[in-house]
């Protein structure tokens, strides 16, 4: 899994985009877990690289659209990234699907940010 994931940490963001529907195809014709797309977002974050993370997070929302967090996670990446409207939009979006949905939010996202700028400085 951490192979795959490391696959996806290795397509830049226009590809990304561009084949979107292809990358999709694939993950889910191979029985490839949402996670993994998951835990690259993740990756791509803790390295600063948030545009990348962006077209992984848009890549898991249009792959699982009924999982509260993959727009929890869309969600922080535009935290991230600034854009802050945006992002508690999707913060919206994930408790519509799931009204009982407690993890992330802005909260959370507030907390990792944090923690991620003392990664990033500590590089």
């Amino acid at each position: 899994m951490y192979v795959m994931q490391n696959e996806l940490l290795q397509i830049d963001e226009q590809t990304l985009t561009v084949k979107s529907d292809s990358i999709i195809n694939y993950i889910l014709s191979n029985g490839i877990p949402g996670s993994i797309l998951n835990g690259a977002v993740y990756a791509a974050m803790k390295k600063n690289e948030l545009k990348h993370a962006l077209a992984l997070a848009r890549l898991q929302a249009l792959m699982t659209p009924a999982n509260p967090n993959s727009w929890d996670t869309y969600g922080e990446v535009y935290y991230f990234l600034g854009e802050t409207k945006l992002a508690k939009r999707y913060e919206t979006q994930s408790k519509r699907i799931d009204k009982d949905f407690k993890q992330g939010g802005e909260e959370t996202w507030k907390r990792d940010l944090e923690d991620f700028k003392k990664q990033w400085a500590e590089k």
